[in-house]
């Protein structure tokens, strides 16, 4: 059975984050989960089909977040830069070739407050590709 170009785009983008030392999760660890801060979350990903003249496309966009405590700030937006810097020019894999799609690419840094008194750093970046 094949992987489905989501699948595989994610498990590049997975792959390229833990190739740069970082570590990298699939879901947000909880509460009760010892982790070392900073960390990257390779999150949700969504495809829509996108007709041109002679064909349909796949277009593509994956989250990634990157969370720090409330020390990590600079830390966090250098994790975040990096990747999108280096993701988001695009992605080969054996089944697809992503290319970005600039335009639609966004990082954005902010602080979370939804856990009761605590603050935490994030980065989140979104990269769209075509496929």
């Amino acid at each position: 059975m094949s992987k489905s170009p989501e699948q595989e785009l994610f498990d590049a983008v997975y792959s390229a984050i833990q190739d740069k030392g970082y570590t990298v999760y699939d879901y947000l660890p909880q509460e009760n989960e010892q982790v070392e801060y900073p960390f990257v979350v390779v999150g949700g990903i969504s495809t829509a089909m996108v007709a041109n003249k002679s064909a349909y496309r796949g277009k593509v966009t994956i989250t990634i977040d990157v969370w720090g405590d409330m020390n990590n700030k600079i830390e966090v937006s250098t994790i975040g830069d990096d990747i999108f810097t280096s993701l988001a020019r695009g992605i080969n894999t054996d089944l697809c070739s992503f290319e970005p799609r600039y335009s639609e690419n966004s990082k954005q840094l902010m602080q979370d407050t939804s856990v009761e008194a605590q603050i935490f750093n994030r980065c989140m970046v979104q990269l769209t590709y075509s496929y």
